[in-house]
């Protein structure tokens, strides 16, 4: 019986189709006519499918191990990129801005499409500007000429007080290079844009007032003072006013300023920095100090000033100004100005000693040496004041 089963197992098989029993060597189903022999396309058609699959396995496989590659890159650039600006933020923390420069321009190199390399650039082009002491003509052309379009991208910020401290660059920029080219670049307008865009502007309001107090014909500024002092008052509201160089730029350009009334507010401007106990350099210290010889000789003005402020609190700040500074015969103007004051404040035996104590000074200076004309006129305006003060 099994024989028998084994023997008709052998004869026959299932259709590939209905699964029905059908003779072995049966070439069509006689139940649902479909022929049993496979054809060769379809092993083909296998075929290319597995192949399909394979093929976009591997490419799948490729593509990933190069999209990896390229955000490995990416990451190794942007990494390289914050080191060097984080390397630039050092330089320029101890004054190295042009080498902080070059740090950036490696960075943009690596990465020209960062946002953050793009900005220092600009912050760091700025800073070189505004602390530019080259009068070479080669070095101003080499230095700053590279800068412009740097600061001409930064004045393009989306961000307003961005854009307007990049102008009011470009205007100092000019200012700098005007003074080696017969060019007439331009100064107020960028000036002009820039409080526009940010009318509290630290460095537009402070740079405008040291171009029009250094030459205001020239650089197309009104001869107003007032004006010139509200652009002042305005930079100096700005925190970063005093830790940075434009106290010391508006210092000088005051100082040196021969414009009506810029005497008086130089010194009305630095005592109210030491009154409102603003920071104050040695440097700018000694320069005021220095600069005390010119209201010696400006009785008119000494006059202006004690009108504003008492001759107690003048003698305060001259005495906080030569502070550990030794009077030496150098300082002439400053002891009789000393004892001018001392006598203004009704302190008149003080006001004399002083007085006597430089007139010796003087007469000792010349039995060495002959006097020049300005110590002339210092003795004579002590032996006047003491004629004056011991008839009292």
């Amino acid at each position: 019986m099994s024989n028998n089963k084994a023997e008709q197992n052998s004869q026959t098989k299932s259709c590939i189709a209905c699964r029905e029993i059908i003779q072995h060597d049966a070439k069509i189903c006689p139940h649902c006519k479909t022929p049993q022999t496979s054809s060769i396309w379809k092993y083909i058609a296998k075929a290319l499918k597995w192949a399909g699959a394979i093929t976009a396995l591997i490419s799948l496989t490729v593509g990933s191990i190069q999209l990896n590659s390229i955000v490995q890159q990416y990451r190794e650039k942007t990494t390289a990129v914050d080191t060097l600006i984080k390397a630039a933020d050092i330089q320029i923390e101890v004054g190295d801005y042009n080498s902080a420069l070059q740090l950036i321009n490696d960075a943009l190199e690596l990465q020209p499409g960062s946002q953050a390399a793009s900005e220092k650039q600009v912050v760091a082009a700025m800073l070189i500007v505004r602390n530019f002491y080259g009068l070479d003509n080669r070095m101003h052309r080499d230095t700053l000429d590279p800068l412009m379009k740097i600061l001409y991208r930064g004045a393009a910020n989306n961000n307003p007080q961005k854009a307007a401290d990049a102008l009011a660059h470009i205007g100092w920029a000019n200012y700098i290079r005007r003074a080696f080219s017969i060019e007439r670049l331009p100064l107020n307008e960028y000036y002009k844009r820039a409080l526009k865009k940010d009318p509290e502007n630290i460095y537009a309001h402070a740079f405008w007032a040291s171009n029009c107090l250094i030459g205001n014909l020239y650089y197309q500024c009104e001869i107003d003072i007032e004006k010139i002092n509200q652009h002042l008052n305005q930079a100096q509201k700005d925190s970063r006013y005093f830790s940075d160089v434009l106290q010391e730029l508006n210092f000088y350009a005051l100082r040196a300023s021969s414009i009506k009334g810029a005497t008086k507010l130089f010194y009305t401007t630095t005592i109210n920095w030491w009154l409102n106990k603003k920071p104050f350099s040695e440097k700018l210290k000694e320069g005021t100090f220095d600069a005390l010889t010119k209201l010696f000789f400006n009785p008119a003005l000494t006059e202006e000033i004690l009108s504003e402020y008492s001759a107690h609190r003048l003698l305060e700040f001259i005495t906080w100004l030569s502070h550990d500074k030794p009077m030496s015969d150098n300082f002439f103007p400053q002891k009789v100005l000393t004892a001018y004051l001392l006598e203004k404040s009704g302190q008149t035996k003080k006001a004399i000693e002083k007085y006597e104590q430089t007139r010796i000074e003087i007469q000792n200076r010349g039995l060495t040496r002959n006097l020049d004309s300005q110590t002339e006129n210092i003795l004579k305006k002590i032996e006047h004041e003491l004629i004056k003060l011991n008839k009292k």
